[in-house]
């Protein structure tokens, strides 16, 4: 009989040494995935900043040009004001903007009086900005033209990054 010539030579892996490595995959893999994740929930924090920022900041800049360039301003309460102007036609139109609530959402909303439906300027009650605006009066007693302050709140509801800006604005072509 013969017997089987068992050489030292190892052609595959140990037990061991696939446990080992199979450790190393999965720590290596983990670490991956974490830095992944960070990194995801950064960009979308980022994103949702940068949005709520050019939310405000349209919707300052269209408050301003139009009380900028108003002949009348009427403040009603802190939420809602009217103004007018001839800047969209020749003959003087009369422009709202009030802050409404709707659900949870804050919505800016402006009406020009030209038979059309009033505009959202943040987006309306499915957009994930929420707005909150107070008007206030800032003129001096002596003062021919009317200043108005505003403060103007934009918050993203689902990150809660919010963004303020305060401005005051004085009407130009009061007369």
């Amino acid at each position: 009989m013969k017997l089987a010539n068992h050489s030292n030579n190892q052609h595959g892996l140990t037990l061991i040494e696939l446990v080992i490595a199979m450790t190393l995959t999965v720590l290596l893999l983990t670490a991956l995935f974490t830095l992944l994740s960070t990194s995801l929930k950064a960009w979308t924090l980022g994103g949702s900043k940068t949005e709520v920022q050019h939310t405000a900041r349209y919707c300052i800049d269209t408050l301003t040009r139009d009380l900028q360039f108003a002949s009348e301003i009427t403040l009603i309460n802190d939420k809602s004001l009217d103004l007018v102007t001839d800047q969209y036609q020749t003959t003087k139109k009369k422009v709202n903007y009030t802050n409404n609530t709707v659900g949870q959402i804050g919505i800016l909303y402006k009406d020009i009086n030209d038979g059309s439906p009033r505009q959202p300027l943040t987006g309306g009650p499915n957009s994930p900005i929420s707005v909150a605006v107070l008007f206030k009066d800032l003129t001096p007693l002596s003062s021919p033209t009317r200043s108005i302050g505003i403060t103007l709140t934009a918050t993203d509801i689902n990150t809660k990054q919010n963004f303020t800006i305060e401005t005051a604005v004085s009407s130009m072509l009061i007369h």
